[in-house]
């Protein structure tokens, strides 16, 4: 059996690792049936688990944060948000989409800071964020040949 880890690795970048994952697999638990309808059904993510991913890197990867993410802050006359439509939206998620990065919010991405420095600051955390390793992957092959992959998480 072989094993590897990797460190700093974008979500992405292990989506891409041709393995079965370890959350996968945990729809074996339920049944074959759960796990092949979980693999060809994925769920988009919601709204909470978009935030979520974002504050993730803010908080473990923040040079990541700065260029995986980009913010939607174009107000309206009247100072409201503008909304997500039109030839100026289009073009702007292009152009986000082109470079790769997820589009947030002004109001997300000052959340995502505000948890990036609640955390960082913390004196329980603070020293693990400055001497661990962030996004380690772990890859292994079974005896019988089968690809696994697993990126843990606190």
């Amino acid at each position: 059996m072989t094993s590897k880890l990797r460190a700093n690795m974008p979500f992405a970048r292990y989506l891409e690792i041709p393995a079965q994952s370890v959350s996968g697999l945990k729809h074996l638990r339920r049944s074959p049936m759960h796990f092949k309808h979980a693999r060809e059904n994925p769920k988009p993510p919601t709204p909470a688990m978009a935030f979520g991913t974002a504050a993730h890197c803010a908080v473990l990867e923040p040079d990541r944060f700065g260029r995986d993410f980009v913010v939607w802050d174009r107000t309206t006359d009247t100072g409201r948000a503008a909304p997500r439509n039109g030839k100026v939206w289009d073009s702007f998620l292009a152009k986000a989409q082109a470079d790769g990065a997820t589009v947030i919010t002004a109001d997300e991405h000052a959340q995502c800071l505000a948890l990036q420095r609640a955390v960082r600051s913390d004196p329980v955390a603070a020293p693990y964020l400055e001497r661990g390793l962030p996004e380690v992957v772990m890859q292994w092959e079974t005896d019988d040949g089968r690809k696994c992959k697993a990126a843990p998480t606190g």
